[in-house]
C-alpha cells in the first residue's frame, strides 16, 4: 500500500505559525483538522466551548 500525501505539510504550518510571529500575534494553540483547516488559537483568545450557556446547570 502507497503512502498517501500529506493534507497539511510541515512547511505551510511553519508559514503559518510564522506569519502569526512576525505579526505579534502570541499563539497558544493549533489544531490541523482532517480536511486540512489550520486552526490558529491566540494566547488570551476567549475559548468558545466554556461560553456555551447549554453547559451551565
Amino acid at each position: 500500500m502507497a503512502n498517501r500525501k500529506a493534507i497539511v505539510t510541515q512547511a505551510e504550518l511553519t508559514r503559518c505559525l510564522k506569519a502569526h510571529r512576525d505579526a505579534g500575534i502570541p499563539i497558544a494553540k493549533t489544531e490541523t483538522k482532517p480536511d486540512g483547516t489550520i486552526v490558529v488559537y491566540a494566547m488570551g483568545q476567549a475559548d468558545q466551548s466554556k461560553d456555551n450557556p447549554w453547559d451551565q446547570p
